[in-house]
């Protein structure tokens, strides 16, 4: 038990000195490569506090990504930093849900596939709301609907 304690200890020093630095697209993608962290020293190692850390994980990306800074950032921030964020989080996830699939611990498999699952949804819901806005601003500035891309 206490090998898992000094991981959780170490991996949230980590986050924490890397929030100070990062700016939102990094400091998301940091937090879905800490759970992919997890999840690799939880299957190596087998340390069981790991699986909630990768819960914790989850959860805060997806915090990140729908409230701070969130969908509203989305719709503002420039598209590449979007694609970014929201491509880069479920394919870590991914990744991590490779990881995790075997293991005896169902629910780090049960959020972490949740979030693999949500969040691409949630790009394509941004996307389409981008995109109608940036047709509804062309039929504005011309009168029709021309192609956007």
């Amino acid at each position: 038990m206490a090998p898992s304690i000094y991981a959780v200890a170490a991996l949230n020093m980590i986050a924490f000195a890397l929030s100070v630095v990062l700016t939102e697209t990094a400091l998301t993608l940091d937090f879905a490569e800490l759970v992919v962290t997890a999840s690799w020293l939880e299957r190596r190692h087998d340390l069981p506090l790991l699986a909630a850390l990768e819960q914790v994980g989850v959860v805060v990306c997806g915090y990140r990504l729908l409230a701070d800074p969130g969908g509203l950032w989305a719709l503002q921030a420039p598209l590449h930093e979007v694609l970014l964020a929201f491509g880069g989080v479920p394919a870590a996830m991914t990744l991590s849900l490779r990881l995790v699939q075997d293991r005896r611990c169902t629910t780090a498999t049960i959020t972490v596939e949740s979030a693999v699952w949500s969040l691409p949804g949630i790009l394509v819901c941004l996307l389409s709301i981008v995109f109608w806005r940036m047709a509804r601003a062309v039929r504005q500035a011309t009168g029709r609907y021309r192609c956007i891309l």
